[in-house]
């Protein structure tokens, strides 16, 4: 994969990913999360910047193989903001963004050819 605009840096594994959030934190974020839907076992990563120094969560998921995968970025973003107003700290949102995206790949039609959307309205 080619490194990513902020960085520079490739995000291939859970290794590079933490390094890529070190870097990010250096560049004065507080809170990042890096995403991994392209690796063998998606992973995010979610990374706060402390008093006590860096602390790490990790989130998986299973491997899903579906076409519906168009608009899985802004879904994601767009959840955690969504849970972060209902009140929820930062690993739940995430946790919950993760399931939602989850959940609404698996639920999708296909729809034409190639890169299709995610069902945002399925049903639990």
């Amino acid at each position: 994969m080619k490194p990513d605009n902020f960085t520079g840096i490739a995000v291939n594994n859970l290794e590079q990913m933490r390094t890529a959030a070190v870097k990010l934190h250096s560049l004065g974020a507080a809170a990042v999360v890096l995403t991994g839907g392209h690796l063998a076992e998606p992973t995010d990563l979610l990374s706060v910047k402390t008093q006590r120094g860096v602390q790490t969560q990790v989130f998986t998921a299973a491997k899903l193989h579906t076409t519906a995968t168009h608009g899985t970025g802004c879904a994601f973003a767009t959840s955690i903001a969504c849970n972060l107003a209902l009140g929820r700290e930062l690993p739940e949102a995430v946790r919950e963004a993760k399931e939602y995206v989850s959940k609404a790949m698996a639920a999708a039609y296909p729809v034409g050819q190639g890169k299709g959307p995610l069902h945002h309205l399925f049903r639990r």
